[in-house]
């Protein structure tokens, strides 16, 4: 497992490369910009013991995001700040939601026992706030990466065939993180 683990994370490291902001544009991410960290939602290669991932960003340089199988967390300064968990954290993605120059983290998690729903998280580094997409046992929600668009996937809970799939944007809209299709 350790040399799967190691593995993903010099895959990672290489396609980071193409996530870094030049120092021109740096704290200034294009419209819909999406860097994608990686997404294990309809992938079975998943690691599923001791997988942890680390990276950092041009935009947050004093920032070690760290990437384990139940949460997303970030380290400043030598202090540790968690932002995302899930029972699962399936996918990472990087994108501007709010419009002020920086990225925002999202990410499709999974959450429950017994009663297990999957939908979005989103985590706005730069102004310590947290959004949230999730209707529990109304629908499920889950990041794609299509036509280098970040979209949202949404179906009937429990739902998992592909015909009843419903595509759309995610927005953040009066502080309210939403699907718009």
């Amino acid at each position: 497992m350790k040399y799967k683990v190691s593995y993903l994370l010099i895959v990672s490291c290489l396609f980071l490369t193409s996530c870094s902001q030049s120092k021109e544009i740096q704290n200034n991410w294009e419209q819909n910009k999406v860097c994608k960290w990686n997404d294990y939602y309809k992938n079975a290669e998943r690691p599923y013991e001791d997988f942890e991932l680390e990276m950092t960003l041009e935009d947050f340089p004093d920032v070690t995001f760290k990437w384990t199988e139940f949460s997303v967390t970030a380290i400043e300064n030598g202090n540790k700040k968690g932002m995302i968990a899930g029972m699962p954290v399936y996918s990472i993605y990087f994108t501007d939601l709010t419009n002020d120059g920086f990225p925002e983290i999202c990410s499709t998690v999974m959450f429950g026992s017994g009663i297990i729903d999957t939908h979005i998280e989103v985590f706005d580094y730069k102004n310590d706030k947290n959004y949230t997409l999730c209707e529990r046992t109304l629908y499920d929600y889950n990041l794609i990466m299509k036509d280098d668009k970040l979209l949202v996937e949404k179906r009937p809970y429990g739902y998992y065939e592909d015909d009843r799939v419903e595509t759309g944007n995610l927005i953040i809209e009066d502080d309210i993180l939403k699907f718009i299709q």
